[in-house]
């Protein structure tokens, strides 16, 4: 995993989410801190990450499509507390067959007193790369050793930038 995260670049702007519980702990987080890369907060039927940020920017993923609006207006109310003094919040919902997710997303918005709409795949420019070479939006010669740290890692690591 330090092998992995030596191969980011110094201001990268990722969210690692981590699919199995071993991953889920204190030292790992402090890593994640050290570097100031985000954990993703997911929620879904199968596992459920504990709210912890290690970054000065956000990353959740809701993935329930189970949702109530009582579910929303309490996720509305953990992030808002979670996520008070950072700099930016990014929230997801899954994307499944019913077209939920933009409901979801009106509902939390605005539960937390955000006016206007959801923009799906919206990156700000303060978390993308400042010179793209390649599709993967990192330059060509730091691409393949990503690529290579990623499948070196233990299973269960998702990185998304």
């Amino acid at each position: 995993f330090d092998a992995f995260l030596a191969e980011l670049p110094t201001a990268a702007c990722a969210a690692f989410e981590f699919r199995h519980p071993s991953w889920l702990d204190d030292e790992v987080f402090e890593r994640l801190k050290a570097r100031n890369l985000a954990l993703c907060v997911a929620d879904s039927e199968k596992l459920s990450t504990p709210v912890v940020m290690t970054a000065d920017y956000a990353y959740f993923r809701l993935r329930d499509e189970g949702y109530t609006p009582a579910d929303i207006t309490s996720w509305a109310e953990t992030i808002g507390q979670a996520t008070n003094n950072l700099r930016e919040v990014f929230v997801y919902f899954k994307h499944e067959e019913q077209g939920k997710g933009p409901e979801f997303a009106r509902l939390l918005m605005s539960a937390r007193g955000i006016e206007g709409s959801p923009l799906p795949g919206c990156i700000p420019a303060a978390c993308q790369p400042a010179r793209r070479t390649s599709q993967s939006g990192f330059p060509r010669n730091i691409r393949r050793p990503l690529r290579n740290a990623a499948r070196r890692t233990r299973n269960g690591l998702r990185v998304h930038t």
